[in-house]
């Protein structure tokens, strides 16, 4: 078993996942170096307007192009030719850039009523729906890179568009305010796409007009992993919104929110494995040897790592929380370890699978579940909030990051299973 997972580390190496793991974890911490910024630049009021207009273009962004950038990650590692692959990519640029300027029109469209209780994000909102056309050119070349096994350039535009924003969200917001923020997250991936734009334009020559469009079957699945995404994220969001409605005191939401950042934080580390290894595990879908021998050795892995995790968060919960949060949202340090249950489900069961069931082409069927645990969330929140308080939101929040993880697993050998029948 360790054999094979020297093996795994080794190819994972070799595609450059190194670059891959440590430009993730150098974006989140600029990211997060710049959220402190501008709460410290910014007045409050105009920063509760600004991060209700971005948390609202946050949901819309997986539709950005309408997912099928999402699409040319699935599709285009099977086309065998560099031709075939960059006609795909231009396809996939152009088709893409027409579908997020038509979604960025019905946002225009939508910001009056979005932003009726909070006028002051109105311009706001405006403003970051540029970021559907600008991210999704960013995201489309980032793609490129981890189709052709180029991780490592992949790796380093991370890293740029982090520093890039960093720089720019601070000074813009220091001159300007909130619109600063805005301008500067959504050119800074358009200064980098620009510049790619102008370094490939050779990609630009030849390009095959008959086949210039993407075929349905790349805009359904872009559009149900897209819609698989935001179900993912109203998973760990429906939790506190429970809490907000059926709880009266706001000091709930914000332990509630405490106990669990850190733990689901963490969820970004097998996140990161897969996202390097999801061009190959396309590529391998009909392989049930490669699969299995894959998911065994991702296992091992992620045991190793969330061994330690698990006895930090169960043995050393009042250190953590009080040097990260402070003696005063020690009364409910408990939950923090049993967020570490939910680490376990994520680590060896969601993220590998729910990818894996992407990767081989299962989408609706990994969107279902997602659906039907974010339904069974919103109904277990209404039942139990009223008996057990946040307690009873992170139960079923557990419990369902468990159920959900056994599903995918279920589904994971059926898909096996039918790859064995088909062997025969």
């Amino acid at each position: 078993m360790l054999i094979g997972l020297s093996d795994f580390l080794k190819s994972f190496k070799e595609r450059k996942g190194a670059y891959i793991f440590f430009s993730t974890i150098l974006s989140k911490a600029f990211s997060l170096l710049l959220s402190i910024f501008i709460v410290q630049l910014l007045p409050k009021t105009e920063y509760g307007s600004l991060m209700y207009a971005y948390t609202i273009i946050s949901f819309v962004m997986p539709f950005m192009g309408f997912g099928i950038y999402q699409s040319y990650l699935k599709y285009a590692p099977l086309e065998m030719s560099f031709t075939a692959r960059q006609n795909v990519f231009l396809r996939t640029l152009f088709g893409g850039v027409f579908a997020s300027v038509i979604l960025m029109i019905l946002v225009w469209i939508a910001t009056p009523l979005a932003t009726i209780n909070q006028p002051n994000s109105f311009w706001f909102l405006v403003g970051f729906s540029v970021l559907l056309v600008s991210s999704f050119i960013f995201e489309s070349f980032k793609n490129l890179f981890r189709v052709i096994d180029r991780n490592k350039t992949y790796a380093v535009l991370e890293i740029m568009h982090a520093v890039l924003l960093l720089v720019l969200g601070v000074v813009l917001s220091f001159f300007i305010g909130g619109l600063g923020f805005v301008i500067a997250i959504v050119i800074a991936p358009l200064v980098i796409s620009f510049y790619l734009l102008i370094s490939h334009f050779r990609l630009l020559l030849g390009i095959n007009l008959k086949m210039f469009w993407p075929s349905k079957q790349w805009w359904y699945f872009g559009i149900y992993t897209s819609f698989g995404g935001v179900v993912s994220q109203l998973i760990f969001s429906v939790d506190m919104m429970s809490i907000g409605n059926l709880m009266s005191n706001p000091e709930w939401l914000a332990q509630y929110k405490a106990m669990s950042l850190l733990p689901f934080s963490l969820f970004l580390i097998p996140n990161i494995f897969i996202k390097t290894d999801f061009v190959t595990l396309v590529k391998e879908a009909r392989n049930r040897s490669f699969l299995i021998h894959y998911y065994r050795n991702f296992l091992v892995l992620m045991a190793l790592i969330t061994i330690p995790i698990v006895i930090a968060l169960v043995f050393f919960n009042d250190t953590i929380v009080h040097l990260l949060f402070g003696p005063s949202y020690l009364s409910q340090v408990s939950l923090l370890s049993f967020f570490s249950l939910g680490v376990v489900a994520v680590f060896v069961l969601r993220v590998p699978l729910g990818n894996i069931l992407i990767a081989i082409g299962w989408t609706k069927i990994s969107t279902l579940i997602s659906l039907i645990t974010l339904i069974a969330d919103v109904i277990l929140n209404y039942y139990w909030i009223p008996i057990w308080g946040i307690w009873g939101a992170a139960y079923a929040t557990v419990f369902l990051l468990w159920l959900s993880g056994i599903t995918v697993f279920i589904t994971f050998l059926v898909y096996l299973k039918r790859l064995k029948r088909a062997e025969i």
